[in-house]
């Protein structure tokens, strides 16, 4: 896929210039950040990678299994905690004004102003729990949401839904 070769990475000071920095999780990789020319990885031995793509990512989101999420103004990208991306999402023409992502173990969503919607051939509404709800990333990569007064509830596969407060 264009956009995929070697991890090269940037080779201009501007194309090196961290953008948004995202920690990841235990695995091969400590962070990534993105820049004019792509991503670059900072490994667990403090080596610095490169992975070009084919414009700069609007945004990043680390996924709770050691890879990582691009939004790029046409596609989600997949880049996995051992090397390589992967155009995994087409967004057509969606309006990403404002978006971020929300990286989950094994998938992702686009938090667009006012809603909430998992990629695929034909993106999927999610709705909240409740109107104020903030979705978040939760233990072991799993949906979460933040209520105005500081309590989360969490879901993970397999498990009935939790409530927990946020200290503070």
């Amino acid at each position: 896929a264009a956009g995929c070769g070697p991890r090269a990475g940037p080779r201009t000071a501007e194309e090196l210039r961290p953008r948004e920095v995202v920690a990841l999780g235990p695995g091969p990789t400590e962070a990534a950040a993105a820049t004019a020319g792509g991503l670059l990885w900072l490994t667990d031995q403090g080596q610095v990678l490169g992975e070009p793509l084919e414009e700069a990512p609007l945004a990043l989101a680390a996924d709770g299994v050691g890879g990582v999420w691009a939004l790029l103004p046409d596609a989600l990208w997949r880049c996995a905690p051992d090397g390589g991306c992967r155009r995994a999402h087409e967004l057509g023409d969606l309006d990403l004004e404002g978006a971020r992502i929300l990286g989950l173990a094994g998938d992702v969503l686009l938090v667009l102003p006012g809603r909430l919607l998992r990629p695929g051939p034909t993106p999927r509404e999610v709705r909240p729990p409740w109107p104020e709800a903030l979705p978040v990333a939760g233990p072991g990569g799993g949906l979460c949401w933040l209520d105005p007064g500081g309590r989360l509830l969490c879901s993970r596969p397999g498990r009935p839904p939790a409530w927990s407060r946020v200290p503070g």
